[in-house]
């Protein structure tokens, strides 16, 4: 545990002298070229504040300050109460073109740190969270598109995708209406009997012919396509192909292109498709509850790899979370890899009660909230606002999640009766091609979202004596003294705010019939199923891109500072954009947080670590160009009203604009402070 602390503390120290070091190099051109331009230099300082240790050499005094942080270059005659100096050597006195220079030797001294650390990173290896899709949001764009997690996304708008941080990066700053452009990628396989394939979807060529569809449905390999082929249709709503099989041909892998348009998300404040990143078998973060945390006691730490539980290894995190959720306060045995070593350690998940009030989804009464495009359930004419006159899901749930669908559709061509705005409707199943077994209802299932439309309610539960009924439509709660209600969208909404409740007085308004009602309740503990945890947060699955050609690393890493280039005209356009695609101030940064990046950064390694230094040295050298003055960017804005007008700005109209750039940026610091500080709150008292 000691050497933890000690390695954390290690991490900080290097993650304050590397953001300090690149400031610091930016400060060192503007140094070289004023030098080098017979400039005289009174002092240069790493650091800011009080002087830690100085000396002189020649005309200029140098500095060690007190905070490690950056530094600064005192030229004489540089700031406007300075320019009454006649002094020759003095940085006004120079040519257009010296002042020129010196401005620009901080933004391509940044530049040039920022190709030397992106080439020594790709050539070390630089980890990301990975491109693959470990989550999609219902209902989202990603949702109603199709993408499905497991899909790797290869490019975003053209752009091949390195990590995650691209994909949330490239939509965010998205400023097309007619979407973005992805480009993905789908594992499939054959199961051993090389009858069935495992895939999500189902494609159709023109005449209507299945081609593929997901478990549980004929393949039929004698189709004639092979990798490249294009396997389009009407009822397809991207364009796919087959980009890959095995030798064996039990493997597959279907590359496909769509549009997509983001919708913006008001809580994080930009735009976004709704998809998270994979997690992987790491141990990014240990919770306490209650001053007890189970894999902490049991030795378990962050960056641990997960490798095995009870003598069964484990090939994703959601296996490790279903089988402790199974197990509590039984001992298991887990596996670990620790620094390139293997150690095992025994733990007891603590008993997790959940909060229930006893609601059913799965009566008559279900209805529909989305339809997902071109799903089964879409092109059987399933529509939002449907209800089922029998139970589409078999027997409910009284604990408030929605049941497994089960395939009890046996009949060739069973027919499922509907309540729709005007009467009944029968839709039908069809079979898979035309003729074979009919789909199991599993694939209905999958292409729907529930409304949050109460089938039953659970005798004796919390829901039934608070008057709750079967056909209420719950469309708002408040947890406790909360004045601000939280929306109910969909069924998959309720056990969230049971749960956000915690036993506090539950208030949700419900329509019934053509009314409105407001039931108030408190949600109970359900003691007799209790699950297993052990208080860990996985971290995300990371992909490792190692170039060991210097010279091919040297041109990624150029392309690579090409697009963190244009990144940032994009981010500043969104946010004073005043559309639905702004991105809001709060995700704004300052040092707290790019020092709290770092760190996660340093998490996945040197390389990684590296990478990121240079992509800080690429912000500093854009933004630094903004024409504000004090910044860079001003002096070379002074430079060119010198050259309109014809002379030199007089020294109380660079002093306004130096007042000027001051009202823009204090502003703007104190902003990003109030950010970082907000973020940090939040983060305490959440526990994550």
């Amino acid at each position: 545990m000691m050497a933890h602390y000690l390695l954390t503390a290690l991490q900080w120290t290097c993650v304050i002298l590397g953001i300090g070091g690149v400031i610091t190099l930016h400060e060192w051109g503007h140094f070289i070229v004023a030098k080098l331009c017979r400039v005289r230099v009174e002092r240069f300082s790493i650091g800011f504040g009080p002087a830690l240790c100085r000396w002189r050499r020649g005309e200029t005094e140098y500095w060690i300050s007190w905070v490690p942080l950056g530094g600064y270059v005192k030229m004489t005659g540089e700031n406007p109460d300075g320019q009454d100096s006649d002094d020759p050597r003095a940085f006004h006195m120079q040519s257009a073109s010296r002042r020129a220079a010196i401005a620009l030797a901080g933004i391509t001294m940044n530049l040039l740190t920022a190709f030397a650390l992106f080439t020594v990173a790709f050539q070390i290896g630089a980890s990301f969270p990975g491109p693959e899709i470990g989550g999609v949001e219902e209902p989202s764009p990603a949702w109603a598109a199709g993408l499905r997690a497991g899909d790797v996304i290869r490019s975003i708008g053209g752009v091949p995708v390195v990590g995650f941080a691209d994909i949330a990066e490239t939509i965010a700053h998205n400023d097309t209406e007619d979407g973005i452009l992805i480009e993905f990628e789908r594992q499939g396989r054959l199961t051993p009997d090389g009858a069935r394939l495992l895939l999500e979807e189902g494609v159709w060529n023109d005449a209507g012919d299945l081609l593929r569809w997901r478990a549980g449905a004929p393949w039929t390999p004698p189709l004639g396509i092979a990798p490249g082929d294009e396997v389009t249709g009407g009822e397809v709503r991207s364009r796919l192909e087959l980009a890959a099989a095995s030798a064996d041909g039990t493997e597959f892998a279907f590359r496909g292109r769509l549009p997509i348009v983001p919708e913006r998300n008001e809580t994080l404040g930009f735009q976004t498709i709704g998809i998270a990143a994979t997690s992987d078998l790491r141990v990014a973060k240990l919770i306490s509850e209650n001053g007890s945390a189970p894999a902490l006691e049991a030795g378990i730490l962050p960056a641990d790899r997960i490798v095995a539980v009870d003598g069964t290894a484990l090939s994703s995190w959601e296996e490790f979370t279903e089988y402790v959720r199974a197990r509590p306060g039984t001992t298991i045995r887990i596996d670990l890899e620790r620094g390139g070593e293997k150690r095992t350690v025994e733990a007891i998940p603590r008993p997790h009660h959940s909060w229930r009030i006893g609601v059913e989804l799965g009566g008559p009464s279900s209805e529909i909230a989305h339809v997902r495009p071109g799903s089964l359930a879409d092109r059987i004419g399933l529509r939002r606002g449907d209800r089922f006159v029998e139970s589409p899901l078999g027997s409910g749930d009284p604990d408030g999640t929605p049941v497994e669908a089960r395939a009890r559709w046996q009949a060739p061509e069973p027919a499922l009766l509907i309540q729709r705005v005007g009467g009944e409707a029968r839709v039908t199943l069809p079979s898979a091609d035309g003729s074979g077994p009919t789909p199991p209802w599993e694939d209905v299932i999958e292409g729907i979202l529930w409304a949050p439309t109460v089938s039953g309610v659970a005798a004796g539960g919390a829901a039934e004596q608070a008057g709750l009924q079967p056909g209420d439509r719950i469309e708002r709660a408040w947890i406790g003294s909360e004045e601000n209600p939280v929306p109910v969208r969909l069924w998959s909404d309720i056990p969230a705010i049971v749960s956000a409740s915690a036993g506090e007085n539950l208030r949700l308004e419900v329509t019934r019939g053509s009314g409105r009602a407001t039931v108030e309740m408190h949600a109970r503990l359900d003691e007799r199923n209790p699950t297993g945890a052990l208080g860990i947060l996985p971290a995300d699955r990371l992909v490792t891109q190692r170039i060991a050609n210097p010279w091919r690393a040297f041109l990624f890493g150029v392309r690579r500072c090409w697009i963190e280039i244009q990144k940032i005209p994009r981010f500043l356009g969104r946010l004073v954009d005043r559309s639905e695609r702004a991105i809001d101030v709060k995700n704004l940064a300052g040092p707290i947080a790019i020092a709290q990046v770092a760190s996660r950064f340093a998490d996945w390694g040197v390389g990684s670590f590296i990478y990121f230094f240079g992509f800080v040295s690429v912000q500093l050298a854009v933004l630094n160009l903004l024409p504000i003055p004090v910044l860079d960017g001003g002096h070379l804005l002074y430079i060119a009203l010198e050259k309109i007008k014809g002379g030199r700005l007089s020294d109380r109209a660079q002093a306004i604009g130096q007042y000027i750039g001051l009202a823009l940026l204090l502003p703007l610091m104190a902003l990003v402070f109030y950010n970082d500080i907000a973020r940090l709150i939040s983060r305490l008292l959440g526990g994550s």
